[in-house]
């Protein structure tokens, strides 16, 4: 990899990182689409054999750990204003606990490859890291990835647990967040 691809990495994990200390919109697509995307190709891309099943089970309790841990440290801010569906607009910072729970996420994504194939090279973890990366800053590219039953599965559980967290830490996520013909 060029040095120009190395900064471009390093400029989009900055930009990935600086997200996190700004206030967004809470967004349905983020707390509910892409969570059930990950679990419809996880169900989809899942072999069912003994060994993958044993995986599984410490995939899913260190993946809810991390969803827990990155809403663990999310502040959240309450707006007078509401959407085009006139549900109200919530606003979430991320912080650091969301930072630290990107990269757990990505170090339990390499070491199950690690686990499922065998050595993998530095090369192909920059590659991977790239592509998680790109896919932070462009949300769409997540649609139409060929990824692993175990990525699809970390990314759920993870993806669930942290919008379940954050519907127990504020009511208005709740409200925030549902179908436009339910309000």
């Amino acid at each position: 990899m060029g040095l120009l691809l190395y900064l471009i990495l390093i400029y989009g994990v900055y930009r990935v990182a600086s997200k996190a200390f700004k206030f967004e919109k809470v967004s349905r697509f983020e707390q509910i689409t892409l969570p059930g995307y990950s679990l419809i190709m996880f169900l989809i891309t899942m072999s069912w054999k003994t060994s993958e099943i044993g995986l599984l089970v410490p995939i899913v309790v260190l993946s809810a750990l991390i969803g827990w841990y990155q809403a663990s440290g999310v502040t959240i801010q309450r707006t007078a204003e509401h959407d085009k569906f006139k549900r109200p607009i919530v606003l979430v910072k991320q912080n650091w606990p969301y930072i630290v729970g990107w990269v757990a996420v990505f170090v339990l994504g390499i070491a199950c490859e690690i686990w499922h194939v065998g050595r993998i090279s530095n090369a192909h973890i920059l590659r991977e890291l790239g592509e998680v990366v790109r896919e932070e800053l462009f949300t769409f590219m997540k649609f139409g990835n060929a990824y692993s039953w175990y990525i699809w599965a970390i990314s759920a559980v993870s993806g669930f647990t942290y919008t379940w967290v954050l519907h127990r830490k504020e009511s208005a996520i709740a409200a925030a967040i549902q179908r436009p013909d339910r309000h």
